[in-house]
């Protein structure tokens, strides 16, 4: 043999593969390696844990106008976008560049450039093409870059954005769909705008008369719980008993639609479902607010004591799971403050019987 193939031989028979019928961990075996006993290579098991949930929740402050400082900043520029809006009015946007939503959004970023305030507005533009949409806040972004090169997220401290109607020659009344959150493009994009302004904030309000802010802080926070949340784990239908999975909304068995209100034994009748709208745009929120927002809305008229039947009708509902314990069915919760909330059920519910209504 030449030389190389006997090199490749001694090679071979110093690492040969080694199966063993017990134990070793290690299948190659030289010279230069020791065996590993089993017991060396055992795994520490992780220690058993309870099941836990984390629950994020995201914080708006809603301020009433008159109650804010003049000098404060959220009413500096809450007077800019009245300005603002004042202006846009006096002219009819061609629908061209809304024709995706048919809505005209206006966003003004407040900013602080060499200790002067500086406002620079910004508006949506959705002309439906592959590109996708321009929204509002990153607009007035875009547009304040343009105008100082050597802008930086330290000298953003604020915007505020707003639906305004009437401005494109569509008849479309004067609905709106304030208070209007940002989309997720935009949240990503404010929320890299707070991680160096810490103080930014992002204002929105209830309807045009500005009188009503919500401040939205772009930060979660998590609460950590030992029992699953109402309306997330396993649930047994109402209907058939069949025991379903966690999040699912359609009975396996019978296909009973969880968040029907036939299945939820809920009230059928408008003044129900538009109390749990204004407590699902608006909560926590107490009875009296209630009243105001549906009263202002025009779309149904209740009286004080209608409303508290309404109300006492709406905390009632739902039943105890047998096999959990858990309850199911619930629209509505008061806290110890007396304000009330919407359930994951309610939400759900109102948002399908949109959905069943548009079809």
């Amino acid at each position: 043999l030449s030389p190389r193939p006997r090199a490749w031989m001694r090679l071979q028979r110093l690492a040969r593969p080694i199966w063993p019928l017990m134990g070793p961990a290690i299948c190659w075996y030289s010279s230069r390696i020791s065996v590993a006993q089993p017991e060396q290579l055992t795994l520490a098991q992780p220690a058993h844990r309870k099941e836990r949930w984390i629950t994020r929740m995201e914080h708006t402050r809603i301020r009433s106008l008159s109650e804010i400082p003049l000098g404060d900043p959220v009413r500096l520029l809450t007077a800019e976008v009245e300005q603002q809006m004042e202006r846009i009015t006096q002219f009819k946007v061609d629908p061209f560049f809304h024709r995706k939503s048919n809505k005209l959004v206006l966003a003004v970023l407040h900013l602080e450039i060499d200790n002067q305030t500086v406002f620079v507005p910004g508006m949506n533009s959705e002309v439906s093409l592959p590109t996708g949409t321009i929204c509002a806040e990153r607009a007035a972004v875009s547009s304040a870059r343009a105008q100082f090169p050597f802008l930086t997220r330290m000298h953003m401290k604020g915007i505020a954005v707003i639906q305004v109607p009437n401005c494109l020659g569509i008849d479309d009344g004067d609905a709106t769909s304030n208070p209007l959150p940002p989309c997720g493009a935009c949240r990503e994009w404010l929320e890299k705008i707070q991680e160096e302004s810490r103080q930014f904030y992002v204002l929105t309000y209830t309807d045009l008369s500005l009188s009503e802010v919500h401040e939205r802080f772009l930060f979660w926070s998590a609460q950590e719980e030992l029992e699953v949340p109402d309306d997330f784990g396993p649930w047994s239908c109402r209907m058939c008993g069949a025991r379903n999975r966690p999040f699912s909304d359609t009975c396996d068995n019978c296909l009973a639609r969880r968040f029907s209100l036939h299945y939820n034994r809920a009230p059928h009748q408008k003044r129900y479902l538009d109390v749990m709208r204004v407590i699902s745009r608006e909560g926590p929120v107490n009875t009296e607010d209630i009243l105001k927002r549906m009263t202002k809305s025009g779309k149904t008229r209740l009286r004080m004591e209608d409303l508290v039947k309404t109300l006492k009708r709406l905390e009632k509902n739902g039943w105890s799971d047998e096999q959990t314990g858990s309850m199911t069915g619930r629209l509505v919760y008061k806290d110890s403050d007396g304000l009330f909330s919407i359930t994951l059920t309610g939400q759900e519910m109102i948002r399908r019987h949109a959905n069943d209504v548009n079809e």
